[in-house]
């Protein structure tokens, strides 16, 4: 028996080895490719069958082989984890851990995880060969061919529906940080600079107001309490028919030309018109007034209405906003619209900083940059969404590979007969991508639905947003199929141009 088992190991990896069996890291393309090669073992299970090793030998040692597999690939997966792990955290911008050692329930989780794919791995093989009689398998019927064929077609429609639903992620959230990054604010941010004002700088603003404003580079400057980006002060109370919670941001008399600020009604607001105010046009409509000019509005006395302009994240609606000149708020901003070269504007703001206030660090910046700022979790999520999405099509293309190879040599003796029948190659390769196609055009409808509602659920998040439209989901499934077509072409056209003398021989 001993030298019985030298034998079946030594043709259990001739069978292998001469076949070359794809393999790879996907679980999916793990239990895919695992359930094909049952074909190559046939032999390997025969002879022991005839030795008269039972059935629950067999699936005892199919189980147990899938699960040292998996373990295995685990190790494998936790070292290589464990090594990227700072680089991804640094392309994502967050610190994550690894806690499969230092969490419980996380490594319950992992260890039942590689219990069940092992399972899934083994189960269909173990359940086939083991109930087949070594007649059977000897004749290498055509049900034992076939066998799992549905069922490994069934899950790689499952891993191609992933990968669509990343690419069509891809391509939305892309178009949204497009899409807020360059919407109109209502305001012109190019070439103007924020120059933030510590509280504890309040009595040297004016000094430091007055002195950059003497330089020929700076074509308009403004002192507010509150900015785009960062007004985070707000009034409540009566506004006419309005009666609710406003923003409040403390202008001066450049503020509207600084910013670039549009009169949509009224006027401006002129130096010591304290008592006025400014509003927004969202504020405008809910006073629900035609005629304002100098009348007072509920508390308010309204001079003039503002053009909307964001004052916030897209992810917000445009609230109602009041203007006011009020000399007993303190300037929290400086705030300049610079001409070229901007780099020498940029030096004289720091060094009149430098001689203004030497003892406190300087914060200043463009517009333009921090209202793209305000969009890097989604800009993070774009970069990783193409990262899973590049990953996904790699591996789909390994698995839907490894089945054509499988597939191609299952049908060796087809395509050798319709070679010598006159069949040419485009036909033979249509026939080998038939299957492929249908089952990639099946992932397409399993991945529209899903992939709309997860990203409409997203696309929430936003007040101001994209509509999905149709030729992303074309885009999409047409890149999936692309890729898949492409994938299986390759071992389609090495199978059709193969000499059918040799096929028919080896059959």
């Amino acid at each position: 028996m001993r030298d019985f088992g030298r034998v079946q190991n030594f043709l259990a990896g001739r069978l292998l080895s001469q076949k070359k069996i794809p393999n790879d890291k996907s679980g999916i393309n793990f239990v895919n490719l695992g359930t094909a090669a049952y074909k190559y073992r046939m032999i390997e299970i025969g002879i022991k069958k005839c030795m008269g090793l039972g059935r629950s030998a067999l699936i005892r040692q199919l189980l147990s082989e899938s699960l040292y597999t998996c373990i295995l690939a685990a190790l494998v997966g936790i070292i290589l984890a464990e090594a990227l792990l700072p680089y991804f955290n640094q392309f994502i911008d967050k610190p994550i851990a690894l806690k499969i050692f230092s969490d419980p329930t996380f490594s319950i989780l992992f260890i039942l995880f590689v219990l069940f794919l092992s399972l899934l791995n083994g189960f269909l093989p173990a359940l086939i060969l083991s109930n087949i009689s070594p007649i059977q398998i000897f004749r290498s019927n055509e049900f034992l061919k076939g066998a799992g064929k549905s069922y490994r077609s069934f899950l790689t429609s499952i891993q191609f529906s992933i990968a669509i639903i990343l690419i069509l992620g891809l391509i939305v959230i892309t178009k949204q940080i497009d899409f807020v990054k360059h919407k109109d604010l209502g305001f012109k941010t190019d070439k103007l600079i924020y120059l933030k004002i510590h509280y504890s700088l309040e009595n040297r603003a004016n000094t430091l107001y007055n002195k950059l404003k003497l330089y020929h580079g700076i074509t308009s400057i403004t002192k507010t309490f509150g900015i785009p980006g960062s007004i985070n002060v707000s009034g409540y109370g009566n506004m006419g028919s309005y009666d609710g919670e406003y923003k409040l941001m403390v202008i001066d008399s450049l503020t509207l030309k600084t910013f670039g600020f549009k009169i949509k009604h009224g006027r401006e607001l002129f130096p010591g018109e304290n008592e006025l105010r400014l509003v927004n046009e969202t504020a405008f409509k809910k006073l629900g007034i035609n005629d304002f000019n100098d009348k007072k509005t509920g508390e308010l006395k309204i001079a003039g209405v503002v053009a909307d302009f964001n004052y916030s994240p897209l992810y917000n609606n445009t609230e109602p906003l009041v203007l006011v000149y009020n000399s007993n708020y303190s300037a929290d901003n400086i705030t300049m619209r610079v001409s070229y070269p901007i780099s020498e504007a940029i030096d004289y703001i720091k060094n009149t900083w430098e001689q203004v206030c030497p003892d406190y660090p300087i914060e200043f910046g463009f517009y333009d940059e921090y209202f793209a700022s305000m969009y890097k979790k989604e800009e993070n999520l774009a970069a990783l969404v193409s990262l899973f999405s590049i990953l996904a099509i790699v591996i789909s293309c390994m698995g839907i590979f490894g089945l054509s190879v499988f597939q191609s040599e299952q049908k060796i003796k087809e395509i050798g007969i319709r070679k010598v029948l006159g069949s040419s190659v485009s036909e033979i390769i249509l026939l080998l991508i038939n299957d492929f196609i249908k089952w990639v055009i099946i992932a397409n409808l399993l991945a529209f639905p899903i992939g709309y509602y997860l990203l409409s659920l997203w696309l929430e998040d936003f007040a101001y947003r994209i509509e999905i439209s149709w030729w992303m989901f074309v885009l999409s499934g047409g890149i999936a199929l692309a890729i898949a077509i492409a994938t299986v072409s390759m071992q389609a056209i090495k199978a059709a141009v193969a000499n059918p003398v040799d096929s028919l021989r080896n059959e």
